[in-house]
């Protein structure tokens, strides 16, 4: 059973019926809270989340398999791939941003042998754009690298595709 950050599953925490979440969902596009037909990759990540109930199956680029499980919040997932660590989805929005920037496509980066803003995990790659927009972190800082993960997501959603070395839209 999938459990949240503070070790309740998020069936306990929002009951066995997923129609409550899709529910709650609606009504948040409905106050306007989230754009009906929202092309917002965090928006549109969520929703094909919740459509799925709850958890989905990804796949990596070399093929490797992982689940996906939005959290009780329905604000983040979690990943047995990204252990104890939920992001938000808004850190699709970041790795969007940066992608219009920059034509439709940017390198992924490398955070685990570069500090931020140096070599190949400068601004305007995709790990570095997370470890700066979405993390906060400063230039020469570390910053932790979940792009394989987040570009399997991306491609899952048809929003990317996920090359070696480099994310593309895949409508630009």
């Amino acid at each position: 059973m999938n459990k949240n950050a503070i070790g309740e599953s998020w069936k306990d925490v929002i009951g066995e019926s997923w129609k409550d979440v899709k529910h709650e969902f609606l009504i948040e596009v409905e106050r306007g809270e989230i754009a009906k037909g929202s092309e917002k990759a965090s928006d549109v990540i969520r929703a094909k989340l919740i459509d799925a109930g709850g958890t989905a199956t990804i796949h990596t680029l070399q093929g490797k398999v992982f689940n996906i499980t939005i959290t009780a919040d329905c604000k983040a997932f979690e990943t047995k791939k990204l252990p104890q660590v939920n992001y938000g989805f808004e850190i699709f929005d970041v790795i969007l941003d940066l992608l219009h920037e920059n034509g439709g496509e940017a390198q992924k980066g490398n955070g685990r042998n570069f500090k931020l803003g140096e070599g190949k995990c400068g601004l305007d790659t995709v790990v570095g754009a997370i470890g700066y927009r979405y993390a906060k972190k400063t230039i020469g800082e570390s910053v932790f690298d979940p792009v394989f993960v987040l570009a399997a997501i991306l491609e899952w959603a048809k929003i990317c595709h996920n090359e070696h070395g480099f994310l593309k839209l895949w409508s630009y």
